[in-house]
């Protein structure tokens, strides 16, 4: 978590340090991202960056949680398109992943996201949601917009428990896909994957 002068900085100097972090994020891996090349490039000395941050990791979580807020406004939009189907929902975001230029709101910061997570395939969906800004809310609202009526739930939180089932499953798919030349073949896995979780796999008692 980012410390409270970092977060009372100019909007000015803020802007151009996260802006820094997203380029260099969005280019190599984050076990390659340069701490030196990120300062370097917002124009601050290497000391004060630690009195905005513990180390690469804690900016890093910073600017998931950013990019959480946009991911967390499309899957709302896709959960609106899809009347609450949770499953399809998800489908759709997998797509999307797949469209070079994605015609959402906040349409850079998601494009961006996605080459982060392609860059790195070990992400899943919880780290995204460490990020401490607002985070929280952000599944909130998700979980608001699931038609409920749709699934199964016995439990208090099994609505946010297949959320975010669903969620690893995806960004894992997402993931992978951006690594392999068969994007098709990883959507087919996904989309049995959640026919697999649709239909349960307890057998049936016949009936008598």
């Amino acid at each position: 978590m980012p410390t409270a002068t970092f977060f009372n900085l100019p909007y000015e100097k803020w802007e151009k340090i996260m802006r820094s972090a997203r380029a260099e994020f969005a280019r190599v891996p984050f076990s390659e991202a340069s701490i030196n090349r990120i300062v370097r490039a917002a124009g601050i000395p290497r000391g004060s960056f630690y009195m905005y941050f513990k180390n690469k990791e804690d900016l890093f979580l910073c600017l998931l949680g950013f990019y959480a807020l946009a991911v967390e406004k499309l899957v709302c939009l896709l959960l609106e398109q899809r009347q609450g189907d949770c499953f399809a929902a998800m489908m759709d975001l997998f797509d999307c992943s797949q469209n070079q230029d994605p015609e959402v709101e906040d349409r850079d910061d998601i494009r961006e996201f996605l080459t982060i997570l392609q860059l790195n395939h070990w992400l899943h969906a919880g780290l995204l949601f460490r990020g401490g800004i607002g985070t929280g809310h952000c599944i909130d609202r998700i979980l608001r917009k699931v038609d409920t009526g749709l699934l199964d739930l016995r439990e208090e939180k099994d609505l946010e428990e297949m959320m975010g089932l669903l969620a690893r499953m995806t960004v894992s798919a997402i993931a992978s896909a951006g690594v392999t030349d068969e994007p098709s073949t990883v959507r087919r896995r996904l989309a049995n994957q959640f026919e697999i979780l649709k239909r349960g796999m307890s057998a049936k008692t016949a009936c008598r």
